[in-house]
């Protein structure tokens, strides 16, 4: 589940340079201008640094459960009971 988040998050973030790469060429053209794109490149800029801390904090907590998941997997069975082998 968070493993498909995070691909979601990365493809976001893909298709804001493709947005950013898209008004570039239209302000070059002429189609908007500089305030316009400045205005809109801020904004996607902004909301780029977002989702990459997104990305960030849910790579962290994917490597944690890793992690749990692997103590969870190699931790003695006798600690998990309670028991000694006396």
């Amino acid at each position: 589940m968070k493993n498909l988040e995070l691909m979601e998050l990365a493809e976001q973030v893909k298709e804001i340079d493709n947005l950013i790469q898209h008004i570039y060429e239209d302000n070059i053209s002429g189609k908007i201008n500089d305030d316009r794109f400045a205005t809109l490149s801020l904004n996607y800029e902004k909301e780029q640094k977002d989702l990459k801390g997104k990305i960030n904090e849910l790579s962290t907590t994917i490597d944690k459960t890793k992690q749990e998941e692997i103590d969870l997997t190699t931790l003695p069975i006798n600690a998990l009971i309670g028991s000694t082998p006396y």
